[in-house]
């Protein structure tokens, strides 16, 4: 054989050889498993934890895994109010499930996360009994939240805004199940909700401004004044004549007559710079 054909074909074999190497499938982790021990079947009343906490156990290839995410999400008026937490270094980790408002057979799953992604779940069952007027608690509330105002619409339904971001909840049975209004979301620090006679909706918040919805809740209007400086917290809000007022932690106090179209503030001279158009007709 002439040596530079001998020298192609080497050449040839060599390059066949690494790009087979380079195309072996690369092994991959076992996946992330999740197990049941306990706290299945139980029953309570709605609104009350189960009297054992659900355990579960996350594994990879057989072993615990430890400070894996698992994400804990109730059914009924409990579906928004998911928890994440995370395992022991024996893979297990405890949830104290409190029932949702809807007598009878309920759920919860436990998620498994592997990053963002879910890895694997298991489903935990519960049966919720009558409420006990004795020991009534409300259904649906958020996890070490306290409400911070409630207020009434003409319909008899109850708004309240909790501590911490949360969403505004709401209840049409007399506090027996609070329901998130979903279209303001739950990233909102709200500190005060009040309504005009009209059943109109203004909600103050820390750090996001001043919220109007004229529809119940359905859509909302960002009614801050384009001036006001949303780093500074509002304290306070009501509704009172027909004017909205509300106070920041500057001692500033803020009236508007036209469901924030306009706003003047008891600083001198700074009500001819809070004049401006919002979406609220």
């Amino acid at each position: 054989m002439p040596k530079s054909l001998f020298i192609l074909t080497l050449s040839l074999l060599l390059i066949y050889s690494c790009s087979k190497d380079n195309h072996k499938p690369t092994q991959q982790s076992a996946p992330i498993k999740i197990s049941l021990l306990s706290g299945d079947n139980q029953s309570s009343g709605i609104g009350h934890p189960l009297n054992d906490s659900i355990l579960v156990k996350v594994t990879q290839n057989g072993s615990p895994v430890n400070n894996a995410v698992v994400q804990f999400t109730g059914s009924g008026c409990n579906s928004d109010l998911s928890i994440k937490l995370n395992t022991k270094a024996d893979g297990t980790v405890k949830y104290l499930w409190r029932l949702a408002a809807n007598q009878g057979s309920q759920t919860l799953s436990a998620v498994a996360m592997d990053g963002n992604n879910k890895a694997d779940s298991v489903i935990v069952h519960a049966v919720a009994t009558p409420p006990n007027a004795s020991g009534f608690i409300s259904a649906c509330t958020p996890y070490n939240s306290e409400p911070l105002n409630i207020i009434s619409l003409s319909t008899g339904r109850l708004l309240s805004c909790f501590s911490g971001k949360n969403s505004l909840r709401y209840t049409d049975d007399n506090g027996v199940s609070w329901n998130p209004i979903k279209s303001l979301g739950a990233n909102h620090s709200i500190v005060a909700v009040v309504t005009s006679p009209q059943d109109e909706i203004f909600i103050a918040t820390k750090g996001d401004g001043v919220f109007y919805s004229k529809d119940l809740g359905n859509t909302w209007a960002d009614i801050t004044p384009a001036n006001f400086n949303k780093s500074e917290l509002i304290e306070d809000m009501g509704f009172s004549g027909g004017s909205l007022m509300f106070t920041g932690n500057s001692s500033d106090f803020f009236t508007s007559s036209d469901k924030g179209k306009s706003c003047t503030s008891s600083a001198a001279g700074l009500p001819s710079n809070f004049g401006y158009i919002s979406p609220t007709d």
